[in-house]
Parts: C-alpha cells; structure tokens; sequence
C-alpha cells in the first residue's frame, strides 16, 4: 500500500474497481495482507486530503478492511483501512485512511 489515502484508493480502484462483488474484494485485500469484516449499518472514515482530517460517511453495509505495517520504529506502525461500501452484494464506493500508531 502506499503512504496516504488518495494515493492508497488510487491503488486499490485498479484491482477492485466500482462493481466488482464484495467476494472479489475481500479475496484480494487478504491476499494482500488484510483482515476484513463484513459490518451492516455502521458508519465509517475516510481520510481528507487535508492531514489529520476525516469525513464520516453512513450509515451503510460495508467490507471494512485493516492492515498494518512495521515501520519506523518497533514501537510504531502504519495501518491502513480500506472500506468498500457493499450495495447488492457489488462494491459501489471505496474509502481509505492511512495513518501512524504507536503506544
């Protein structure tokens, strides 16, 4: 995945583009490394372009995606969140937010 959100959908559109089913989804974010759960109703963000900032979309059924990656330090890691909205069992939105956790 790459180091932030616009550049991170961008990526992920080419191989999971509007229309593919959730099923489709979901097989290639874990085989890329993520966990993903299947949530109905529930809201969710998706990072800005302005740093720090998020937009709250939903509520919705979605395939709600999560991956971190070491970096930095051991004490810190990159985690990336990738959320397909899920309407008729096809994705018809994708929102993502990247950023740096740590202790």
């Amino acid at each position: 995945m790459l180091p932030d959100a616009a550049a991170t959908k961008r990526e992920v559109l080419k191989h999971v583009p509007l229309g593919t089913t959730i099923d489709q989804a979901k097989a290639f974010m874990e085989d890329n490394g993520f966990k993903c759960v299947e949530t109905q109703n529930q809201r969710f963000a998706e990072d800005r372009t302005v740093p720090g900032q998020q937009v709250i979309h939903g509520p919705a059924d979605t395939l709600w995606c999560d991956s971190g990656k070491q970096s930095f330090r051991v004490a810190l890691s990159r985690r990336w969140q990738v959320t397909f909205v899920n309407v008729g069992g096809k994705v018809s939105y994708i929102a993502t937010a990247v950023g740096i956790t740590g202790p």
